[in-house]
């Protein structure tokens, strides 16, 4: 298996090293497409990195259930 694991490494490398320029035209909306992603991205780590900080911090203060929670249950 190792051997298999080098062998693809190996060749990977070789075609990444020795490949030649592909002269490629990128049209704006190429260019808005990556501004897009960035973006997007940039914002689902902040949802997921707020998410945990909240988590957290409710366990540090031993705060309980939000009352959306609490009124989705009918309390």
């Amino acid at each position: 298996m190792f051997r298999y694991s080098t062998l693809a490494a190996l060749s990977a490398s070789y075609f990444v090293l020795l490949s030649s320029s592909a002269y490629a035209y990128l049209d704006p909306g190429t260019g808005s497409m990556i501004l897009q992603g960035i973006i997007g991205g940039a914002l689902t780590v902040s949802v997921v990195v707020s998410g945990y900080y909240y988590r957290l911090k409710g366990w540090f203060t031993g705060a309980k259930a939000s009352k959306k929670k609490n009124q989705a249950k009918g309390e």
